[in-house]
């Protein structure tokens, strides 16, 4: 589910081992501008995936929401800048 645009439903998730989460990465103008990304799409996916017994993996929140909590990492990858509850990190069981 990247990059996350709007707020998903997931449906069934029947036969899905793993979903991979993650904002937009992209510049302020040219041809690779970013788009929205909102912290709560990152955690209704989560929570549907921990629903479904789904392992989910937060990629990155975004440049949309690095920049606006401000954070170092300008594409909102590095997990120790994420809010808790978005520290999720997750493999497939195997």
């Amino acid at each position: 589910v990247e990059p996350m645009l709007e707020d998903i439903d997931l449906g069934d998730l029947a036969g899905i081992h793993w979903v991979i989460v993650g904002g937009e990465s992209g510049n302020d103008n040219g041809d690779y501008k970013y788009r929205e990304c909102n912290l709560l799409w990152i955690a209704g996916i989560i929570d549907q995936c921990h629903k479904a017994g789904v392992s989910v993996f937060v990629k990155q929140m975004g440049t949309h929401i690095s920049k606006h909590l401000k954070l170092k990492d300008r594409h909102g990858g590095n997990i120790e800048e994420f809010p808790p509850y978005l520290k999720v990190r997750e493999f497939p069981k195997t």
